[in-house]
């Protein structure tokens, strides 16, 4: 770990990149390096998202890692109250969170004591420091949505729930007083071009076709950052530690009250400006870390040709085919062509410019960190004074621990009560309200910061109270660390506080007979947005990109299905070609059902054959008896194709994570096939096979650890192998059952 001092006192401030649930590991990193510096702690501990505030195993369906990486953590024992965070943490969202918890909390609230989550856009003060946050990743077909999500989530809405949405960038791009530091998840879009690129690319090679493409980061940040142009600005989510310089020219003057006001929407840099630009649809997020597979594509954009700069042929009279120039010239003007008007555009202008006067920073020091594991650059304390030196004179450090509170910011507010109408959440048909430009807004944000400073700052209200409550049930010890079943939707009592305190209406309170109904209709369909590309994951080196061992799809002879009457209504099936020696079968999928079927959606399109493959594994895989195992090989046996095991295995490792698919990891209980030797198969990551074992635990399946930490079960006492499936033998009138 590196850190550096900085010459003038400030607040101590410790910086994490991606926590990943490792709150133990990280509160003892800061505490040694604290020891190390000499202090005894910090004023505040900031992560840059990924923070992953699982409260219960059912926080963990609706958290966009495949089910092979989902694991508890170790954020529930400070939610549950085991453990208290021993410094002040905020974080924004990146993404990878525990979505159904910090749904509740839009505005930003405590999701445990002394650890603040700050929403999907907010401004903070911490003593003389005034700190904004931005959650949440870039995804251009998403970016100008609402915020539709709403439990119980479709696997889309577990994917966008953590895409950047402009209304809460254009909320942020109405600041007009300086801030200290600024915070994202992803970096700003070609900061790399401030700091020692070439070392970057060292470091990670496929960063650098996308920083020429200028498709490198986050747009929406660096509309932000250039906007704030704060001292600091933190980030992770690359998994990589760097740094940069990026200089700015003094601000202009402000615009005046007619003025083209720019828009929140993604435009093309100013010529004048270094910066590529800005990221077309259809390109990919440059570093989603390796676990996500969950890229999509985004939609491509359409331009119309255009035909203004065309001329007419030469000598060219008549504009009407079939009409000579002598009939038109006898008709009258009314029913001549109108000349050409000369169309007027406006000129497009970078959002959140110009600055403002009242920022005047014109250097911003970027530092983005690794994740918290051994050997990585994870994390950076420094002190951090704030750009204007009378706001230390204005807020000194107490001689008490805390040194400083956490405290609302008036213009933050202000700018709340003004956007509080325009957000909209739960509605898939909702647009999201227009940009009307900085110049409309500003005298509706002055006139609310006159009620703030009236209602709020007046009487005292601005310290942010310790008013964390729990909402989800809190994870007990010896309970099952994997369930598969959604969290229940929660108002919670801190977001009704603040918009009580504010003024504003709580769009995230509903009755229990309204949340019932909703969870009675399910999750709306997905339309595979959140199902990743194999070539993506290949580029990247990512973990899962379909090139492994057995990868290849089923080619081998025809199987037997499971019943007649369980087949699919999209499977058109002869079953008398249905046997292990008749060569090919004759089935047809249409690829439109194999989404419906629990079927990933792969760049080479697979076979009829393997689709129905897929079908019948699941199948069989349903017939697996609560508290009983099996073997890869028997479930091949079953099927009729003795001789594909490991094709077996590859069927559950793709099995689909959306709960609107027919065939899901939770309604096909994967976790009760293991390998022939009565081992669970172990996986590049520990936590896979640690997530199977805690299901069969749950199952009451008892699973012993080996001398070289296999986990193993007993096939004598929870073994499952029928000569036939169940199905199978009812049909033919008799149980062969094992």
């Amino acid at each position: 770990m590196e850190s550096g001092t900085f010459t003038a006192q400030g607040v101590r401030v410790a910086v994490e990149g991606c926590g990943h649930g490792t709150l133990h590991a990280i509160y003892a990193a800061v505490e040694a390096s604290s020891k190390a510096r000499g202090w005894d702690g910090v004023d505040v501990l900031i992560i840059g998202g990924d923070f992953q505030a699982v409260r219960n195993p059912a926080d963990l369906t609706v958290m966009s890692v495949p089910v092979k990486y989902r694991k508890l953590g170790d954020f529930h024992e400070y939610y549950s109250g085991a453990r208290k965070a021993p410094y002040l943490t905020i974080f924004v969202a990146g993404n990878h969170e525990a979505s159904s918890y910090l749904w509740e909390l839009y505005y930003g609230g405590w999701v445990a004591p002394n650890i603040y989550y700050m929403g999907a856009a907010n401004v903070l003060r911490l003593g003389p420091l005034r700190i904004a946050g931005m959650s949440g990743i870039w995804k251009g077909f998403d970016y100008r949505k609402t915020h539709h999500e709403r439990l119980p989530f479709s696997q889309d809405d577990i994917k966008s729930f953590y895409h950047v949405r402009e209304i809460d960038v254009r909320k942020l791009l109405q600041l007009k007083t300086q801030v200290d530091v600024g915070i994202s998840h992803d970096w700003p879009r070609a900061v790399e071009r401030h700091g020692d690129e070439g070392q970057l690319f060292r470091i990670k090679p496929f960063f650098k076709q996308e920083s020429l493409d200028g498709t490198l980061g986050n747009p929406a940040a660096e509309y932000v950052m250039d906007r704030l142009r704060p001292a600091y600005w933190f980030s992770a989510h690359m998994h990589v530690k760097f740094s940069a310089v990026k200089k700015y020219d003094p601000p202009t003057a402000a615009p005046g009250p007619g003025d083209t006001a720019a828009s929140t929407e993604p435009q093309p840099n100013e010529p004048s400006q270094v910066l590529p630009a800005p990221v077309a649809d259809g390109q990919p997020n440059p570093d989603e870390i390796d676990l996500d597979l969950d890229d999509e594509d985004e939609e491509p954009a359409t331009t119309a040709p255009d035909n203004s700069n065309k001329e007419d042929p030469a000598g060219a009279e008549s504009s009407v085919e079939g009409v000579s120039a002598e009939l038109l010239a006898q008709l009258p003007e009314s029913f001549s062509k109108p000349p050409p008007q000369q169309q007027v555009r406006k000129p497009k202008m970078t959002p959140g410019q110009p600055v403002p006067p009242t920022i005047t920073n014109t250097v911003t020091r970027f530092l983005a960190l690794d994740k918290c594991e051994p050997g990585r650059h994870f994390l950076q304390l420094c002190e951090v004074p704030p750009l204007d030196p009378s706001n230390s004179e204005a807020h000194p450090p107490q001689s008490t621990t805390p040194r400083y509170r956490l405290q609302y910011d008036p213009e933050w507010l202000a700018i709340t009560r003004v956007f509080a109408k325009d957000i909209v959440i739960g509605d898939r048909s909702a647009q999201s309200s227009p940009d009307l430009g900085e110049a409309h807004y500003a005298p509706l944000i002055e006139r609310e910061r006159q009620w703030v400073e009236e209602h709020v700052v007046a009487p005292g209200k601005l310290d942010v109270p310790d008013n964390f409550t729990i909402t989800a049930p809190v994870h007990e010890a010896g309970q099952p660390e994997m369930v598969h079943h959604q969290p229940d939707e929660y108002t919670n009592p801190q977001t009704e506080a603040f918009c009580a305190l504010v003024g504003v209406e709580n769009v995230w309170a509903a009755s229990e007979a309204e949340r019932l109904e909703r969870k009675k209709r399910g999750p709306p369909a997905s339309h595979g947005r959140g199902l990743r590309s194999e070539r993506d994951g290949d580029r990247r080196g990512g973990r899962g990109g379909g090139r492994g061992r057995g990868g290849r799809g089923w080619r081998g002879r025809a199987w037997r299905p499971a019943s007649k009457p369980q087949q699919p209504k999209q499977c058109i099936v002869d079953r008398s070609t249905l046997t292990p020696n008749a060569g090919e079968a004759k089935i047809h999928v249409p690829s439109s059902a194999r989404s419906h079927l629990g079927l990933r959606v792969n760049p080479m399109p697979r076979s009829d054959e393997a689709a129905a493959f897929f079908t019948a594994v699941y199948m069989a895989v349903q017939e697996i008896p609560h508290g009983k195992v099996t073997s890869y090989g028997h479930i091949a046996e079953l099927i009729g194709t003795p001789q594909r095991p490991r094709q077996v295995g590859v069927c559950l490792k793709h099995l689909s994570e959306d709960p609107g698919a027919r065939f899901n990891n939770s309604n096909v209980p994967w976790q009760r096939v293991i390998n022939s030797k009565g081992v669970i198969s172990p996986r590049s990551q520990p936590s896979g096979s640690l997530n199977q074992a805690a299901a069969l635990r749950a199952e009451g399946v008892e699973v012993t650890a080996g001398a070289l930490g296999e986990l193993t079960v007993d096939f004598s006492e929870y073994g499952w192998f029928p000569r036939v499936l169940p199905s199978e033998a009812e049909e033919q009138g008799s149980s062969e059952e094992a």
